[in-house]
């Protein structure tokens, strides 16, 4: 009880406290919106994330029509290739279109020129 009675005469200073409570909430309430806002800024469709997916496949799968331009269509989205081969330096260009009905995206790609045999 002793040790109580020595903080009998200070006094709470309740404008301090009230603004630093106000500084840590609206500290918070800022990190929760730029979250919020990089999370509906980042909304794709989910067609868009599974053709994403489907184009990594195909990138790294030995098909035997690599190099030539194709179409894929599938259930929720369409994907074009378009292949364009640089035999001086080596590299093959994929551009690869995505189709999911609403929206278009377009990706690039480049991989090293491989003769077929």
């Amino acid at each position: 009880m002793k040790s109580l009675n020595r903080f009998k005469h200070l006094k709470a200073n309740s404008l301090l406290e009230s603004v630093t409570a106000i500084t840590i909430i609206s500290s918070c309430l800022l990190i929760a919106t730029l979250i919020y806002v990089n999370v509906i800024r980042y909304n794709s469709s989910l067609a868009y994330l599974e053709a994403k997916q489907k184009i990594q496949d195909l990138i790294h799968s030995n098909q035997s029509d690599k190099y030539e331009n194709s179409e894929y269509r599938y259930e929720n989205y369409a994907i074009s290739k378009v292949v364009d081969i640089d035999k001086k330096k080596g590299l093959v260009y994929f551009t690869w279109g995505i189709n999911t009905g609403n929206n278009k995206y377009t990706l690039k790609t480049i991989d090293v020129y491989e003769e077929e045999k």
